[in-house]
């Protein structure tokens, strides 16, 4: 591309310049000209496709090189929650720190480091999400699933699922155990997105009820 706006925008935002960062791209929505994410966007309906066919080397390296600027830049965020968040970086009252360390809890406070000063506040929201790993995670349920040799990790995040089944891959031929949703993020890629969950479901409706009635077939033939 001749003129994406990620380098502008990006040059921006690493010298922290918030405010410039979202003036930047409201301009260049307002003339309709945002290529770079208008290319990503219209991939969202088929890079779950694309992500089945690489190995697991390579989706490992995508994730590393690349994930954090893929999800980014793919999802359009409407105008009006940009121009909202905009007002208050002008206000003062929304900021962007960069930190240097991991988050500290001391008397009671949240500590942030950054390359200037230290902020300490009474609350703190993590919104990046759900851990990759799942060898540590609280569940139970999970926990007995990969001890039992009923689930396998995947390198990318949650549990290996087979993309054509959504069943649980797994020491077992047939385990009768399938999964959708962020769990399977790792085999399936696109699970954050409400319309890609509900395709999942859909298709593992429609497996299963070819099962049943295949099932059903075959006892009928023995009987």
């Amino acid at each position: 591309m001749r003129n994406p706006e990620i380098l502008k925008a990006d040059e921006l935002r690493a010298k922290g310049d918030l405010s410039g960062y979202w003036d930047y791209l409201i301009d260049r929505a307002d003339k309709s000209d945002l290529p770079f994410q208008d290319t990503l966007s219209s991939t969202r309906y088929f890079a779950h496709k694309i992500w089945l066919k690489l190995s697991e080397k390579e989706c490992l390296e995508f994730q590393k090189s690349f994930g954090a600027f893929w999800a980014c830049w793919r999802h359009p965020i409407p105008m009006d929650v940009v121009e909202e968040l905009n007002v208050y970086a002008k206000e003062g009252r929304l900021q962007l720190h960069r930190p240097v360390a991991p988050i500290k809890i001391k008397g009671g406070k949240y500590i942030l480091e950054t390359s200037r000063k230290k902020i300490c506040a009474d609350a703190l929201i993590d919104g990046t999400g759900g851990v990759g790993g799942v060898k540590d995670v609280k569940s139970t349920l999970i926990r007995n699933l990969l001890v039992r040799g009923l689930a396998m990790e995947h390198p990318c995040g949650g549990l290996k699922v087979d993309g054509l089944t959504y069943g649980l891959q797994s020491k077992l031929r047939n385990s009768g155990i399938y999964c959708l949703g962020p769990l399977a993020k790792g085999s399936l890629f696109s699970t954050n997105a409400f319309w890609f969950n509900s395709l999942c479901a859909s298709n593992l409706a429609h497996y299963l009820a070819i099962e049943i009635r295949f099932s059903s077939f075959e006892e009928g033939c023995r009987q």
